[in-house]
């Protein structure tokens, strides 16, 4: 459609242009024609027969006031004026086509002078077919035509030729369904924009995959982990009835108390992934020496050095969870003592903490950072825990756009909290508290 409305604008801008060329051509002849003759009808020096090979016009003929031929060239001799029309007066030119009888003929006709009495000299010629009837149009018609019909195929072919990686990409997307995310869309090799397209369409189907497999995964892992208290409590409490006489219901109520505490714990950190997840929340510049210092100072066995001045963006809660994993989790492993600093590496604000206990394998650096997982120490020295602090510490230091990892340590076990730095007063940038 949009092709067809081209080329009938094309078309009609075609059919104007031949027109007004052949028109303007032919009339700047018969026209310079007339004028010679006027010229001449005012000397008085018009001949008779008026000669015909001055010029284009074919024919050339002078009509008074009164309508009646007062000069005339040979072949229309005798014959009545060829047009009634006549210029105005102030208007002495005037290029028109007029047909008698089946002819046509293209006229230019210019008044002698401006009075009312002025003859009028008429310079025509036979108009040209292209000009009197469709004929123009029928050519063009007959030109435009094939050429619309082998544009339109040309595009249809090269349309479809396009769009056919578009409709395998679509149908593939179709297919793809939640309980199958490994499918991934065909990549064409000549179209460079759907390739890209494609590629972009896999990179975030594998995200999807890989997001899906992670929150299954950590569904199974939650359920697992629940099963085990509530599993426990429902024993207890099945033995307590099978044997109410022996069973002492305060060491019962006892049990199940501890029981309900883990499986709390446990729901309590779950929320606490989901929000971290869910939530958007507000930063607010942090002194980042200043907080670890007001919040270690409650375990007497905290050794801290911090430097002050260095400043990070960053959610006070969340930091204050952060914080509360790192120093609960060396106090319970160290052996006597922990050592905390804070200080500046490489536009970042360095946060360590070191215990003097049995330390992190290398092996399980990274496992630990995982949902559910706890080494066996850990186990043995909290048996209440849930194994989620460590990948929570690791989700908000990420969302504040740092990192955690466990270091190497010539003791114990060394975490190692970066967050960037923004912009310091240069007057406290090499400010240090004392040792505590």
């Amino acid at each position: 459609m949009l092709v067809a409305l081209l080329f009938l604008g094309l078309g009609t801008a075609a059919d104007q242009y031949i027109r007004y060329s052949l028109q303007a051509e032919n009339y700047q002849d018969l026209q310079r024609t007339a004028l010679i003759w006027t010229e001449r009808y005012r000397k008085g020096t018009l001949p008779s027969p008026i000669p015909t090979n001055t010029g284009e016009a074919s024919v050339v003929q002078v009509v008074n006031a009164l309508g009646k031929v007062t000069g005339t060239s040979e072949a229309i001799a005798g014959r009545p004026p060829l047009s009634e029309v006549r210029p105005p007066p102030q208007d002495r030119i005037d290029n028109f086509i007029e047909c008698r009888s089946g002819d046509c003929l293209m006229i230019s006709a210019v008044r002698v002078d401006e009075s009312e009495e002025s003859a009028v000299v008429y310079a025509a010629i036979a108009a040209p077919s292209l000009l009197t009837g469709h004929a123009l149009e029928y050519t063009l018609l007959a030109v435009f035509l094939p050429l619309l019909g082998l544009i339109s195929w040309v595009v249809w072919t090269l349309t479809g030729r396009t769009l056919r990686p578009v409709e395998e990409i679509r149908t593939r997307m179709a297919a793809i369904t939640a309980s199958d995310l490994g499918m991934r869309v065909p990549v064409p090799e000549k179209a460079r924009e759907l390739a890209d397209l494609a590629r972009t369409a896999n990179d975030t189907l594998s995200r999807l995959e890989k997001a899906v497999e992670e929150q299954r995964r950590f569904v199974s892992d939650v359920a697992h982990e629940l099963r085990n208290p509530i599993a426990g409590l429902s024993l207890r409490m099945e033995d307590a009835l099978l044997d109410r006489d022996g069973v002492d219901p305060w060491a019962v109520i006892e049990s199940a108390l501890t029981s309900s505490e883990q499986l709390s714990a446990i729901v309590d950190d779950l929320l606490t992934i989901a929000r971290l997840q869910a939530n958007t929340v507000e930063m607010e510049p942090i002194d980042l020496g200043d907080f670890v210092v007001a919040r270690a100072l409650v375990h007497p066995q905290i050794k801290v050095e911090a430097a002050h001045g260095l400043l990070v963006a960053g959610n006070r809660i969340r930091l204050t969870r952060l914080l509360a994993n790192l120093l609960n989790n060396a106090v319970r492993h160290a052996a006597s003592e922990v050592e905390v600093k804070v200080e500046r590496e490489d536009g970042y604000a360095l946060l360590s903490v070191t215990d003097d206990g049995a330390g992190v394998p290398p092996a399980y650096r990274e496992k630990i950072f995982e949902r559910f997982v706890r080494l066996e120490d850990s186990k043995k020295r909290d048996p209440a825990g849930t194994g989620l602090g460590l990948p929570i510490s690791r989700e908000i230091a990420e969302d504040h756009g740092g990192s955690l990892v466990v270091a190497d340590s010539k003791k114990g076990a060394r975490f190692e909290l970066r967050l960037p730095l923004i912009d310091v007063p240069p007057a406290h940038e090499e400010d240090h508290t004392p040792s505590l």
